[in-house]
């Protein structure tokens, strides 16, 4: 093989990689409106509802499932699958958090959150994505912000949060984003 003939085969490679990883678009835009939603009404009508927060996240979790075996095809790739694993560690890491309840005290919901960044900025690595890794660390870096200096107004902050997230994902999901 020529020089420029393994040139121009590393080039496709590269370029069927960037193709499989945007594939996943559609499907982590309607994540990002999904989880949106959940924050939205969680932290906005039910942030100290033990009990309506369960049935947000069982139906996040849920519809999320849904959506993925909706994209079934685009998971199957080396980078789908690493981004399964990647979340299903999430969920049940978020599980243990959840187990640990009271013990955390008021920074129980800080730690999830932290845990969510961390999972969005996994996501960004495992897809070559700088954009969704930034995006991760900037929502840890705001959760933490938020938290330490405006304590009183930390849920309706999420809540705001929850919507933006909700109005990205649904123009990232109409628009699609280059």
């Amino acid at each position: 093989m020529s020089r420029e003939e393994a040139k121009n085969l590393l080039y496709a490679a590269r370029e069927g990689a960037a193709l499989a990883s945007r594939a996943l678009d559609p499907f982590l835009a309607r994540l990002l409106a999904v989880w949106g939603t959940v924050y939205a009404l969680g932290y906005g009508l039910f942030p100290d509802s033990g009990g309506a927060w369960a049935l947000l996240v069982v139906a996040g979790f849920a519809l999320s499932f849904y959506l993925g075996g909706q994209e079934a095809r685009h998971l199957r790739t080396g980078a789908g699958r690493k981004l399964a694993l990647l979340w299903s560690a999430f969920g049940l890491d978020l599980f243990a958090l959840m187990l640990a309840g009271g013990g955390l005290g008021s920074g129980r919901s800080l730690a999830i959150n932290l845990l969510v960044a961390l999972a969005w900025m996994g996501s960004g690595v495992v897809l070559e994505r700088g954009g969704i890794l930034l995006a991760g660390a900037l929502f840890a870096l705001a959760n933490a912000l938020f938290f330490a200096l405006f304590p009183a107004l930390y849920f309706p902050l999420l809540a705001g949060a929850g919507l933006l997230a909700l109005s990205f994902g649904l123009f990232w999901g109409i628009r699609g984003l280059r």
